[in-house]
C-alpha cells in the first residue's frame, strides 16, 4: 500500500514596474491536508480459572479458551504461539523449559515439541518414559487441545497463523475463532519411579541396608535377620523403611506454566514483513501456509 502525498500550492509572485519604481505583487495560499491515523488495538482474550489447575491430576482436561479480538478500526494480521516451563515448588530456575520453535524429539502429531506429547524412554529397548523420572528428553506431557477452525495454521517456526485478516471492531469477523479450547496432563505422567530402602541398625550404629533376601512383602524378617548378624537378647535391631524416586522426581511437587503470545499487525504487506521478521532476517511465508493463506496483499 503506497502512501499518497498531496502537495500545497506554494507562492504564486507577479513582477512589473511601474513609473521607473520597483514594486511588486506577491499572493500565498496554503493547502492544509489533514491526515488522521488508524486505532490500531487487540487484545488477547482469555477465559480461564486457575483454580482449575490446581493439584492437576495425570488425565485430567482444564478449559482454557484462546483468541484474540480487534478492538481498533483497522483489519489486523494474527499470529500466535506456546511456550511452558515446569518448576519444583520452592525453586526459581525451571527444570524443562520448551519453546514454541524446539523440534520434536520423536516422530509425533507434531514436529514441534511443544505439541508433540512424549516421554522419552531411558534406554531404547523400554515402553515408555513415564516412570523413569528424568525429564530432560521428554516432549511435552501437556496436550493442547486446539479449537477446530481451519484458519489457525502451524507454520514451521513454531507460530501459529490465522489466514485471514481481522476486521475491525464492530464488524463481521473481528475476533479469531478459538485457538486453544483446553490442557490435558498425560494420563501416564511421569512423577518418577517410587523405590523402598529397608536399613538395619544395631545398637544404635550407623544404618546398613538390608538385603533382599530379608525382605518379604515388603516387610523385614527381624529374625532371621538377627540370626544372621549373630545377635544375642542384649542386642537392639531396629530398622527403618525409605520411599523415595530412582533417577529423579519426573513432574511431581511441581508448577506448570503455559505462555501463550500473540502478536498482530496492521492488513500490509509492509508492515507484515516488518512485525514477523527475525531480527534481521526478512519474513517468509512458512511453506505450510502456500495454499491457504487468504491475505490479499501477500504475495505467494
Amino acid at each position: 500500500m503506497k502512501n499518497k502525498k498531496i502537495l500545497g500550492i506554494a507562492a504564486l509572485a507577479a513582477v512589473t514596474a511601474v513609473g521607473g519604481s520597483f514594486a511588486y505583487f506577491q499572493q500565498t495560499m496554503v493547502a492544509d491536508n489533514p491526515f488522521n491515523t488508524g486505532s490500531y488495538g487487540t487484545t488477547l482474550q482469555e477465559s480461564f480459572n486457575p483454580a482449575d489447575g490446581e493439584n492437576w491430576q495425570p488425565g485430567a482436561t482444564v478449559s482454557k479458551e484462546v483468541k484474540v479480538v480487534n478492538t481498533g478500526n483497522q483489519p489486523v494480521i494474527v499470529r500466535a504461539k506456546f511456550d511452558e516451563t515446569w518448576t519444583r515448588k520452592g525453586e526459581d530456575t525451571p527444570f524443562k523449559s520448551i519453546s514454541a520453535a524446539d523440534a520434536a524429539t520423536a516422530d509425533g502429531e507434531s514436529s514441534k515439541k511443544i505439541t508433540n506429547v512424549y516421554q522419552a524412554p531411558t534406554t531404547a529397548d523400554e515402553d515408555d518414559g513415564s516412570t523413569n523420572g528424568l525429564t530432560e528428553n521428554d516432549d511435552t506431557v501437556v496436550r493442547k487441545n486446539l479449537g477446530t477452525s481451519s484458519k489457525w495454521i502451524l507454520g514451521a517456526d513454531g507460530w501459529y497463523y490465522y489466514i485471514s485478516e481481522v476486521q475491525p471492531a464492530g464488524e463481521t469477523g473481528s475476533e479469531t475463532d478459538l485457538l486453544l479450547e483446553s490442557v490435558t496432563l498425560a494420563s501416564d505422567l511421569d512423577l518418577g519411579a517410587a523405590t523402598t530402602r529397608y536399613t538395619y541398625s544395631v545398637n544404635g550404629l550407623d544404618p546398613i541396608e538390608v538385603p533382599d533376601d530379608f525382605v518379604v512383602d515388603g516387610k523385614v524378617d527381624l529374625k532371621a535377620l538377627s540370626t544372621r548378624l549373630g545377635l544375642s537378647k542384649g542386642d537392639k535391631l531396629t530398622t527403618d523403611v525409605k520411599v523415595g524416586t530412582e533417577n529423579g522426581t519426573g513432574y511431581s511437587n511441581a508448577d506448570y506454566v503455559l505462555t501463550v503470545t500473540t502478536q498482530t499487525v496492521q492488513a500490509t504487506a509492509d508492515a507484515v514483513q516488518d512485525a514477523f521478521k527475525d531480527g534481521d532476517t526478512a519474513w517468509v511465508m512458512p511453506d505450510e501456509l502456500k495454499g491457504f493463506v487468504e491475505w490479499s496483499f501477500v504475495e505467494q
